[in-house]
């Protein structure tokens, strides 16, 4: 069975662009995306944020 998408920092973009899937940026760091070391990961506001990315 294959991932449909993968959760991770920028670092996982080598593997997402080898295997051919999504990568949603997730933690730190995130370093290929203007702004992405704003990005709220945790508690209520940050898990709707997450889901709003990954819809």
């Amino acid at each position: 069975m294959r991932a449909n998408i993968a959760i991770g920092p920028s670092g996982g973009k080598y593997l997402t662009e080898k295997e051919g899937i999504p990568l949603v940026r997730m933690g730190f760091p995130i370093h290929d995306r203007v702004g992405g070391q704003r990005l709220l990961s945790v508690g209520y506001v940050g898990t709707t944020m997450f889901l709003d990315r990954v819809h």
